[in-house]
Parts: C-alpha cells; sequence; structure tokens
C-alpha cells in the first residue's frame, strides 16, 4: 500500500487484487486508482463547455467522430464504476473478488463514491481486521467508519468555523442527532454555536429544536421554504459551529435534492 501511494498519491485506494499463477512463480495483481476530485472535473467541464460555445465550428466536420468518442469515453468511465464495486482488501475478498463491506453499503443505497470513501477509511484506520467474519462485526466495523467520517463536524483547528448540515430521510433521527451534536459540541468541545431549522414540513420540528435550543441556551433560527438560508448564516458568522436542520426527504426527490444543493451553494 505504501508503494501504492507513493506512486499514485495519498488518496489512492485499492479497487480489487488477485494472485496469478503458483508456487514460487507466483505474483500478486492489484488494481488502484485516485479518487477523482470534483472540484477539478467541474472545472474541466466547465471548461469543455466553454470551448464548445467559444469555437463554433471548429470540429463540425468531425462531429460524428466526436460523438463516438465521447460515447466511448461515457462508457470506460461506466466501467470504471463498475470496477469500483470490486473494491476490497487483499485476502478479504470472497468468491465473487467482491468486499462483502463494499457490497452492503451499496445494498444500503449509497453511492459508489460514498462507499468508496467510507472503505478507505475503513483502510487507513486498519478497522477491517475482524469485519466480514459476522454480521455484528461487520456492523460494528462499519459503523466506527461512518462515525470517523463525520467526527469532523464537531471538532476542527481553533478558530476554525463550520457549518453542518444533516439531510436523509424522514424519521431517521436526524433532529435528535443533531441535538447530540449540539451538547457535544458545546460541553466537550467548548465551542460556541448556533442552530438553523429549515423543516417546515413536520408539524412540531420547528418548537422541538426551539426547546433544544432554551435548554442549551443556543440560539435557533426557523428558514421557511421561501426564505433565505443565507441571511439566517449571517446572522451566526460570530459563532464557530452552526449547525443546519433540512425536512425529512428521499434522495428519489430530485426536485427537491437539487433545491437543496442550490440553496447550500448559494449561501455557504
Amino acid at each position: 500500500m505504501e508503494r501504492i501511494r507513493r506512486d499514485l498519491g495519498p488518496d489512492a485506494v485499492i479497487l480489487s487484487s488477485r494472485r496469478i499463477g503458483k508456487g514460487a512463480s507466483s505474483r500478486i495483481e492489484i488494481v488502484a486508482a485516485m479518487e477523482r476530485d470534483e472540484g477539478t472535473a467541474e472545472e474541466a467541464s466547465a471548461e469543455k463547455s466553454w470551448r464548445a460555445v467559444g469555437e463554433p465550428g471548429r470540429y463540425a466536420e468531425h462531429g460524428d467522430r466526436w460523438s463516438r468518442i465521447e460515447a466511448r469515453l461515457d462508457e470506460m468511465n461506466d466501467r470504471m464504476l463498475s470496477l469500483a464495486s470490486k473494491l476490497a482488501f487483499p485476502g478479504k475478498n470472497d468468491e465473487r473478488g467482491t468486499s462483502p463491506l463494499y457490497r452492503e453499503l451499496l445494498s444500503r443505497g449509497l453511492s459508489r463514491r460514498a462507499a468508496g470513501k467510507l472503505m478507505k477509511i475503513i483502510q487507513d484506520e486498519d478497522l477491517e481486521a475482524n469485519a466480514g467474519q459476522d454480521s455484528d462485526r461487520t456492523g460494528d466495523t462499519l459503523k466506527r467508519a461512518i462515525i470517523r467520517s463525520v467526527a469532523s463536524c464537531s471538532s476542527g483547528p481553533e478558530g476554525e468555523k463550520r457549518i453542518c448540515a444533516f439531510v436523509g430521510p424522514a424519521g431517521e433521527g436526524k433532529t435528535t442527532t443533531l441535538a447530540k451534536f449540539a451538547a457535544r459540541i458545546l460541553y466537550r468541545d467548548k465551542k460556541s454555536l448556533g442552530i438553523i431549522t429549515m423543516d417546515d414540513f413536520r408539524i412540531g420540528a420547528v418548537e422541538q429544536l426551539k426547546i433544544y435550543g432554551d435548554i442549551m441556551n443556543v440560539p435557533v433560527i426557523s428558514v421557511p421554504a421561501d426564505g433565505s438560508l443565507e441571511t439566517a448564516l449571517s446572522s451566526f458568522t460570530h459563532l464557530d459551529r452552526v449547525l443546519i436542520d433540512t425536512p425529512g426527504k428521499s434522495r428519489s426527490d430530485g426536485e427537491y435534492v437539487a433545491k437543496l444543493r442550490r440553496s447550500f451553494r448559494e449561501s455557504v
């Protein structure tokens, strides 16, 4: 692993491994890749779009050829995503050559990117030692990886401000979890805190958070559906942490997800 990261960088992860040949002449084949940076990808996409508009007709006579090339590139990208499903550790694969932990994450609805990040944490923190031996150990390993992936919501360098949003389906405990994080930030980390709720759909949601706020002496601002998250955040610029509660919505609600993403992009 050290050699892979030396060659590919610190973000490299192992996708699959297998032994080739037998005896003294056998060798281990490892497939590794670097995690793609979304910011770079977006910049590249924007640059491509700008060139397409700014240089009309340049590729017109080869339009069909370029279309086929782009289609081929899309196909290759899909294959890479499929290959990512074989992410595993040497000796931890099952008969299908895939990691039970990774498949478990995908089966629960995580994207390949999110599942890959958790697997990288498991790999970096050496949490996989007992994983996969039984369902309890597998669940415990995943739980510890998830906890480590969100621990930065409360911790961080002195003077650094952080905004954390709790997003997910209804009934999954977002508001209760937010309250627990708020207590941790206040009493363990000794950080100043503000809470924003965007949940004006669930009856009593705003009142529930305001009660939490009164108990912990934390300011709570409610942002209605047509309100401005940016305005609410501007009221908390002097605080170390801001926690945002959102309505319980399924990720299959594309319109809501797009609206929420746009609101965060414009405000944070």
